[in-house]
């Protein structure tokens, strides 16, 4: 038997300025996302070696 067409789905008309300041959103979205991310990675860098702190924290002899 053959299948059924899916009706499209009309889209609403988006004004110009919910255009950008979605696309804006999105932007500052993503920027937060890499910082964050960049953040976590260099935290966990510095948890697994221990040697890769700062200095002023290790105990000269």
């Amino acid at each position: 038997m053959l299948k059924r067409k899916k009706p499209a789905l009309k889209r609403r008309q988006l004004s110009a300025f919910a255009i950008t300041s979605s696309r804006r959103r999105v932007k500052r979205n993503t920027e937060l996302l890499k910082l964050h991310r960049r953040r976590r990675n260099y935290q966990t860098i510095m948890q697994d070696h221990p040697g890769l702190q700062d200095p002023s924290s290790q105990v000269q002899p």
